[in-house]
């Protein structure tokens, strides 16, 4: 998913070799796709704010995921103790990104599977008996 369409060259790259993808526009309406459409999401480098407006951008993430589908988040702010004098924002501001991030995540009951590096992996429950 991208704030606006400039993956072209990442989705082309995938599709040569065989893995479906597609861009996904995330703007202030939904996204053009059906609820439980998808087995993973992945975002990079893609500067959108997902903590805001209530979580409002991961709970169409939330959406558009199959129940025990994965969200990747690749880029700022993972990383943030390694990258942040190059990303020109404060180490406290990052942080706070983060920490968001990791709020709404848990709000909607996903598992963080794994952050390593540039990476972080979560998956969506298979219901939410638990939540």
């Amino acid at each position: 998913f991208a704030p606006r369409d400039t993956h072209e060259a990442q989705v082309q790259f995938a599709l040569e070799r065989g893995v479906p993808a597609i861009i996904g526009i995330m703007g202030s309406r939904r996204l053009p796709y059906p609820a439980r459409a998808f087995d993973l999401a992945h975002c990079s480098r893609c500067l959108i704010p997902w903590f805001k407006n209530d979580g409002l951008y991961l709970m169409e993430v939330d959406r558009v995921l199959r129940p025990g589908g994965y969200w990747i988040l690749s880029g700022p702010p993972i990383n943030w103790k390694q990258y942040w004098r190059g990303w020109e924002r404060t180490e406290e501001d990052l942080k706070q990104e983060q920490d968001s991030i990791e709020d709404v995540a848990k709000s909607l009951c996903w598992k963080k599977v794994t952050e390593k590096g540039d990476l972080s992996v979560w998956q969506k429950p298979l219901n939410h008996i638990e939540c």
